[in-house]
């Protein structure tokens, strides 16, 4: 039986942002393939450089250009390409220009699907959908760690080129405006931004400060690393489908807070267990509240703008993390890293109240903003059109006749700004699953 079409656009969506994720993660964010070509501490700078860069192009893009698309950007996203296949013999210099060009890349690449996702996706579930994005990615990086002592310098580097190009044959020909109906000018309220940066400060941190300590256990982690991540996706499935996004947020801070706590210990065997079982799964909730909480504020204000930008703070937010400890990491002792790696996280608690429970299950706030123009009977006829209820039964339930359902429709969709049915399910649609 053939898939419907909200199952294809679903498959498309996921493969093409598991397709970016994965490239960025392998490579040229603390990736395994990254680490075969330069020691620690140059891979530990052109991480950083790539973080900011990716995060700098989703914020100011939509500001300087016109469209994401034209001569320009194919010209940037080839040269990205070509000079990453060349990435192992250059200077060091040229591997920093390399990694900006590809963070210029992946941010075009990333605000492009972001746009497709808010326009074409509105009926997937999200827990299932996002958990299962970083499912695929990170069993992809665990796949990547493992191997990657084995993997030949010369070969190794095809595989994130071949992401890389993919990613141009998907996207590279693609060019949309970025402020058609998006509003793609302004970013998120600097309350939902800041937590997030805080977060990722301390995921910089632990990616430059704790993780390279473990590397005494280089054969364990190899493949120990990825595995209690992958191992909380389907609990953090559950918690998402069961309580709400806030509780993702609260739980993540919770593992990783007692994990920085453990690390305090001269690090032996049982210890770095604890430590890497406590910082994966913390960082797997992590992970799924920022990817959830982005699409639940994207959706409710109708700006695609709103979800790349979220993911762009939180990249940027390990930049600076990463940056702080190169800065701080020849002054203090490791413990002390270990505890300005915790405060971030700390001063996270502080703004845990101006994150809604649950977006998507936020009415009351919707309700004020766009459903008060709405009649009683109005509101009636809107959730009904929710559930893809037909006229004739919607009328029939309402002991209404088709010309009064008419006239009433005509007046939602003109209140809400939309088309017609498929519009205001594709805008509203995450409206259904809330109730």
């Amino acid at each position: 039986m053939p898939a419907n079409m909200s199952n294809k656009v679903e498959y498309k969506l996921s493969l093409s942002i598991v397709l970016i994720y994965s490239s960025i993660i392998i490579f040229p964010a603390y990736g395994p393939i990254l680490s075969l070509y330069v020691d620690q501490s140059s891979a530990l700078l052109l991480s950083t450089l790539f973080l900011f860069s990716f995060s700098a192009g989703v914020f100011l893009l939509p500001k300087f250009t016109k469209a994401l698309g034209g001569k320009l950007w194919r010209v940037i996203s080839i040269s990205a390409v070509i000079l990453l296949l060349l990435f192992p013999s250059l200077e060091f210099f040229m591997q920093g220009f390399v990694m900006v060009l590809i963070g210029l890349f992946s941010s075009r690449v990333v605000l492009l699907w972001s746009i497709n996702y808010l326009c074409e996706n509105s009926s997937v579930s999200y827990g299932k959908f996002f958990t299962t994005i970083l499912f695929q990615s990170y069993t992809l990086l665990y796949v990547f760690n493992a191997i990657s002592p084995i993997l030949n310098r010369a070969i190794a580097i095809f595989f994130p080129v071949t992401g890389f190009s993919l990613l141009f044959v998907v996207f590279g020909s693609t060019s949309k405006p970025v402020a058609k109906n998006m509003d793609l000018a302004h970013v998120p309220p600097l309350k939902y931004l800041f937590p997030i940066f805080l977060i990722y400060i301390s995921a910089g941190i632990t990616y430059s400060g704790i993780y390279p300590e473990i590397a005494k256990f280089a054969f364990y982690d190899r493949y120990y690393n990825v595995l209690p991540f992958l191992a909380s996706l389907p609990i953090v499935f559950y918690v998402h489908k069961k309580r709400n996004v806030k509780t993702l947020l609260w739980i993540g801070i919770s593992l990783l807070g007692f994990s920085f706590l453990f690390n305090i210990y001269e690090l032996q065997l049982w210890n770095y267990l604890i430590v890497q079982t406590l910082l994966q799964a913390g960082w797997a909730f992590m992970n799924s509240f920022v990817w959830l909480f982005a699409s639940d504020i994207a959706r409710m204000n109708r700006n695609p703008f709103y979800f790349s930008s979220i993911i762009a703070t939180f990249l940027l937010g390990a930049s600076v993390g990463s940056a702080i400890y190169i800065t701080l990491s020849g002054i203090l002792p490791s413990i002390n890293i270990t505890f300005i790696g915790l405060l971030p996280i700390l001063g996270v608690l502080v703004f845990t109240q101006t994150i809604p429970v649950n977006l998507k299950n936020d009415m009351e706030n919707f309700e004020s903003q766009s459903l008060n123009i709405l009649t009683r009977r109005e509101k009636e006829i809107f959730l009904m059109l929710l559930e893809n209820m037909k006229n004739k039964d919607i009328a029939q339930s309402l002991n209404i006749s088709p010309n009064t359902l008419k006239k009433h429709c005509g007046n939602i969709y003109r209140k809400l700004d939309v088309e017609n049915k498929t519009e205001l399910i594709k805008v509203y649609g995450y409206m259904k699953n809330a109730k």
